[in-house]
């Protein structure tokens, strides 16, 4: 848990994304301005947002505004979904349910007093608070920019996990066909009725991520990330960053640090 926006100036735009987690925003003053697949969300006081895992996204946070974030493991929601990587949420923005909102507001409250064993109330407050998201913002469809697989789709899931853990290395529709025992052009059109991208796009897709985060997170040169994240050269990676993210690497490097502003964060 943390805030951001509670004091800096109006914070830059930039695009950012999780592994592992979903975060959930909520406005307790001021206002926030999203965009998510080329969309753009305002919120305003008492309303949440939810990001889900591996969605990019950038925001804007008004002058003194207070924001709380609650960042959530995925794995919180194991036993409860069938695959976490198949499960989404909605990222509308809506009025908080009363229930919720009271939640966080209690939950923030606990953090800043700190009275003995908050974290063991802290605790019961954020299981009813995963439990009130899995039944109000949960959902299992297809969204677009997103492939979604469900029920007799789970072939396709393994592909997909597939390509997320070879990334790295050189894979073709032939010889993904091939490592699951399907035709190319069969393969190809799985890709195309189950998503709004084909094979190509995806791959490159995962790759851009995880060369994002990279910048973000070493002092590696831009060809280096560009090998060990399955790009050819500086060159391709660069295109392919610029088309994706409107910006080139390099920029992007050198202003990561006006990004989303500062955060106070809840220790």
């Amino acid at each position: 848990m943390f805030y951001f926006g509670r004091s800096e100036q109006k914070s830059k735009n930039a695009k950012r994304w999780h592994k592992e987690y979903i975060e959930l925003f909520y406005i307790r003053q001021g206002g926030l301005t999203f965009f998510i697949h080329e969309r753009r969300y305002s919120l305003r006081k008492k309303q949440v947002m939810l990001i889900n895992q591996n969605e990019t996204y950038s925001v804007t946070a008004e002058p003194e505004s207070e924001v709380l974030v609650i960042q959530i493991p995925v794995i919180s929601f194991k036993g409860y979904i069938k695959k976490e990587e198949e499960f989404f949420f909605k990222n509308q923005c809506q009025e908080a349910e009363a229930d919720i909102g009271k939640l966080l507001n209690e939950m923030a409250d606990i953090f800043e007093k700190k009275e003995y064993a908050y974290e063991l109330e802290v605790q019961a407050k954020f299981y009813q608070l995963l439990h009130r998201i899995l039944l109000k913002y949960g959902m299992a469809e297809k969204r677009n920019g997103e492939i979604l697989y469900s029920g007799g789709q789970g072939r396709l899931s393994e592909i997909l996990n597939y390509m997320q853990e070879n990334y790295t290395q050189e894979i073709t529709l032939e010889s993904l066909a091939e490592e699951f025992g399907f035709s190319s052009v069969y393969l190809s059109r799985m890709f195309k009725k189950y998503g709004n991208m084909n094979f190509k796009q995806y791959l490159q897709k995962i790759r851009l991520e995880h060369a994002y985060h990279d910048l973000l997170n070493s002092d590696q040169s831009i060809g280096e990330i560009a090998l060990q994240n399955g790009f050819p050269s500086a060159k391709s990676l660069t295109t392919a960053f610029k088309q994706y993210y409107y910006c080139l690497p390099s920029d992007y490097r050198k202003n990561e640090g006006e990004g989303i502003g500062k955060q106070t964060a809840f220790r």
